[in-house]
């Protein structure tokens, strides 16, 4: 008889626990100053679920909200009707020791907050949050090391910069809409993150160094305003298949595409004259590539265990630094068009097979033979006319006929009767933006350009095209 009634008491408390934890309370705090949410809440922090804050605060009272969320019970915050002070989510407002994590379950926060600042929601885990409308700027570190359960975010116009590691580390966001007033992507912005998703706006102008590093994103384009790409900007995505670059750079950085197991389309703008050591190193899946006309400099390892299986050296390289090849076994040819070959480290060609045909100019296989590096080939073939080279770049242009138009989201350039020489196109915007630039020897060229309305300049010809 005792055990039926225990049991039976323990079954009445459980009962009321239950009951009691499905309950939802909310508490409205009302505040006239700023600093005096905690009297407002008084010793009910530990026994309400939801806080509604009404009132002026500032970052004193993120501290009591903080303290509410980690050791009592809030789990949703609403501050749709609080006015935060100089309407900004104030520095690390979430966070007070960094060894924790805290969670929330729903952030509502005010229509007219101008700014998160740094580490504003920093080691945070958050299912939901909105991202005010009016929201311009946004701090270091702002997103870093959460964790939320939307899976976009979208930024609104007037955020010019995605600064220092904003959302290094952060997980559950699948994808970033940014808005076309963002010039900045700074060091590390996208850094180790769950987004595979992240438009790059036209107007960028700043890509900051390890900005996509550990990244899953599959594809990327840089526009062609970019005038500055940082060391590893897009290095070590397992997932990345193809690089864009259209802007009119002069350098291809240290490690800019380093270490992408499946990459397998780069495409480098024509102005580039140097690449960096380690720049396009260890992608497995990369297996041929156009190096720009004008390229003077190959640095180390900068393409270590690619899957080339044959590359055109243009006739302007002067230097090829150690181990930038080394490695590439699936090597079958070479063409070097240079009358003088570049000058080259020992370890240049080390994994390549010395009988693959090395195609050079004629009168110049004594030279070559005794040259370091290049003596390393022992299957040396003299022609006098490199496919694809642009080594001879038409100058007179006066009979050649063209035409430009749209065909299923596609750029097409016809240009009449087949071409010895390469022939020069130039795509602009109609505010004289570069967008795309090339040679080709073609009667037909379809180009993925996205639709609109563009200058486009064919030798001698200019077209505009809608």
């Amino acid at each position: 008889m005792k055990n039926r009634i225990e049991i039976s008491l323990l079954f009445i408390f459980l009962s009321t626990l239950f009951t009691a934890r499905g309950q939802y309370t909310t508490f409205d705090a009302v505040v006239s100053e700023p600093g005096t949410l905690k009297v407002a809440i008084g010793d009910r922090w530990n026994a309400i679920d939801s806080l509604v804050v009404n009132g002026p605060i500032n970052a004193e009272d993120f501290n009591i909200i903080y303290q509410s969320i980690r050791y009592g019970r809030v789990d949703v915050l609403n501050l749709e009707k609080a006015q935060l002070e100089n309407n900004e989510l104030p520095n690390v407002a979430f966070c007070k020791d960094d060894s924790y994590r805290l969670y929330i379950r729903r952030i509502m926060l005010p229509d007219n907050i101008v700014k998160f600042d740094r580490a504003a929601l920093y080691i945070t885990e958050i299912e939901s949050i909105n991202i005010p409308s009016s929201l311009q700027e946004i701090g270091v570190l702002a997103f870093g090391y959460s964790r939320i359960g939307t899976p976009q975010i979208i930024l609104p116009e007037g955020i010019t910069q995605i600064p220092h590691s904003c959302f290094f580390q952060t997980q559950g966001v699948e994808e970033v809409v940014l808005p076309s007033s963002v010039k900045t992507i700074d060091i590390y912005g996208f850094a180790q993150t769950s987004i595979r998703e992240v438009n790059i706006p036209a107007a960028l102008d700043s890509l900051g160094g390890w900005a996509f590093n550990y990244s899953p994103i599959e594809e990327i384009t840089i526009p062609a305003t970019c005038t500055r790409i940082g060391m590893y900007a897009i290095s070590c995505c397992k997932n990345l298949k193809e690089i864009n670059v259209l802007s009119n750079i002069t350098t291809i950085p240290q490690g800019f595409a380093y270490l992408n197991p499946q990459l397998e389309r780069v495409t480098l703008p024509q102005t580039v004259v140097k690449l960096e050591d380690d720049a396009l190193g260890i992608c497995e899946s990369l297996t041929s590539i156009e190096l720009p006309h004008k390229l003077e400099w190959i640095g180390k390892r900068a393409f270590q265990l690619c899957a080339l299986d044959s590359i055109f050296l243009p006739a302007s390289l002067q230097y090829i630094d150690d181990d930038a090849f080394n490695g590439c076994t699936s090597m079958q040819k070479i063409y070097c068009p240079a009358q003088t070959p570049p000058t080259c480290k020992e370890r240049v060609f080390v994994g390549i097979a010395q009988n693959i045909p090395v195609f050079i100019p004629v009168g110049t296989l004594d030279i070559y033979q005794n040259t370091a590096g290049w003596k390393h080939f022992t299957n040396f073939i003299e022609i006098d006319n490199f496919p694809g080279a642009v080594t001879d770049v038409r100058k007179d242009t006066t009979a050649i006929e063209s035409r430009v138009y749209w065909s299923n989201s596609y750029l097409v350039i016809e240009i009449e009767g087949a071409q010895n020489s390469p022939v020069e196109y130039n795509i602009y915007t109609l505010d004289g933006r570069l967008v795309e630039q090339g040679y080709t020897t073609q009667s037909y060229l379809t180009l993925p350009i996205t639709q609109g309305t563009y200058i486009v300049c064919v030798a001698n010809k200019i077209h505009k095209v809608l």
